[in-house]
């Protein structure tokens, strides 16, 4: 049984990965909007630059605010530790999110930019528990 302490840590995780999450949907629309290209290994390249900013945001308010660790004399380790399980579960939902923008495909009439991001949200439960769990009893334990 999980304890109200660790539902409480989930419920706040969730707040800043629902805030982190639109940050990278900012940056992934926006690199479309800019190149007007939603398809093809650029896409991959889009996938990765909104993960990754998402991240550097999520670091700060996951160590400092839902776990509570304000000592910054193991930042390092938790960094590396923190951008790990961020960098394979960010490989997970490349591929998910490759597989089909590029190997299925836009289907159904779907507009290619709304099937991109509905792959894109399809990553969202990879992302809320895979990192949440990984975080709590891997990097802040």
């Amino acid at each position: 049984m999980m304890s109200k302490f660790i539902i409480f840590q989930f419920i706040r995780y969730s707040a800043v990965a629902i805030t982190s999450t639109f940050l990278g949907w900012v940056v992934f629309n926006a690199l479309i909007f800019l190149t007007d290209t939603a398809q093809g290994l650029i896409i991959n390249l889009f996938t990765v630059a909104a993960f990754v900013i998402s991240r550097v945001y999520s670091f700060f308010w996951t160590k400092f605010w839902i776990f509570k660790h304000h000592t910054t004399g193991n930042i390092k380790q938790e960094c590396i530790k923190f951008f790990g399980i961020s960098g394979i579960l960010t490989l997970v939902n490349l591929l998910i999110i490759h597989i089909g923008v590029n190997v299925i495909g836009p289907s159904f009439g779907i507009n290619p930019v709304v099937w991109a991001n509905i792959f894109f949200f399809l990553t969202i439960p990879v992302s809320l528990f895979g990192n949440f769990f990984g975080y709590k009893f891997l990097v802040f334990r």
